[in-house]
C-alpha cells in the first residue's frame, strides 16, 4: 500500500511552494516505502523536478500520491513510475524505448539510468515541451518523436526494453516485435 503524501492546495497569497522539500517528502514516504530500491532509481527521482513535466496549474500537485491528467497528458503517480523503472534497472538495459502519454517525466528518468532512450510521444505539442526539459536538463542521449504510440518506434528499433509510461487497453504487437532477444516490456 502506498504511503499517503499529498501537497495542500496552493491558496491566495500563500507560500510558494518548497518543490526541492516535496520531492524529498516523495522519496520518504512514497518511493523507498514501496521497496524501490535500485541506486540509480532512486538518484534519477531525487535529481527530476516532477513540476517541470506538468501543466503550471498543476504544479503544486506534483508531488502528490496520485496521477495527473490534464488535456493533452497524464502523469502517473509517483510509486508507478518508480516501479516501471525498478523492474528493469537491475538488467541494465542500453537502450530502451519509452512510450509516454503526454509528460515525458519517465523518459527523463530513464535517460538518467539508461545509455540511449528513444521516448515517442502521441503529439508534436508534448514532445517539444519534453524536448525542452531534456535540453535544459542537459541529456544528450534522448531522441524525441511523435507518432502513433501503437506503432512504437521501428526505426530506431532493436531495444532492450520498452517502457509503456501510460494507460493501455492493450499491448500492441509492435512494442513486442521491436524488442531484441531478451528484451523486456514494461
Amino acid at each position: 500500500m502506498n504511503a499517503a503524501f499529498a501537497l495542500p492546495a496552493v491558496r491566495p497569497g500563500a507560500p510558494p511552494v518548497d518543490f526541492a522539500l516535496a520531492r524529498q517528502h516523495m522519496l520518504d514516504c512514497q518511493i523507498k516505502p514501496n521497496n524501490i530500491v535500485q541506486p540509480a532509481v532512486l538518484a534519477a527521482i531525487a535529481a527530476t523536478p516532477r513540476e517541470n513535466y506538468v501543466p503550471a496549474d498543476l504544479q503544486d500537485r506534483a508531488y502528490g500520491d496520485r496521477n495527473l491528467i490534464w488535456e493533452d497528458g497524464f502523469l502517473a503517480e509517483p510509486t508507478q513510475c518508480g516501479l516501471l523503472l525498478e523492474h528493469i534497472a537491475a538488467a541494465a538495459p542500453h537502450h530502451v524505448l519509452v512510450v509516454e502519454s503526454g509528460a515525458g517525466y519517465v523518459a527523463a528518468l530513464a535517460a538518467q539510468i539508461f545509455n540511449q532512450v528513444t521516448v515517442l510521444f502521441p503529439d508534436v505539442g508534448p514532445a517539444k515541451v519534453a524536448l525542452n526539459n531534456y535540453a535544459k536538463a542537459g541529456y544528450s542521449n534522448v531522441t524525441v518523436k511523435s507518432g502513433l504510440l501503437q506503432r512504437g518506434w521501428s526505426r530506431g528499433a532493436p531495444y532492450q526494453a520498452v517502457i509503456m509510461a501510460g494507460a493501455s487497453a492493450t499491448i500492441p504487437d509492435s512494442y513486442a516485435q521491436q524488442l531484441s532477444d531478451g528484451g523486456q516490456l514494461i
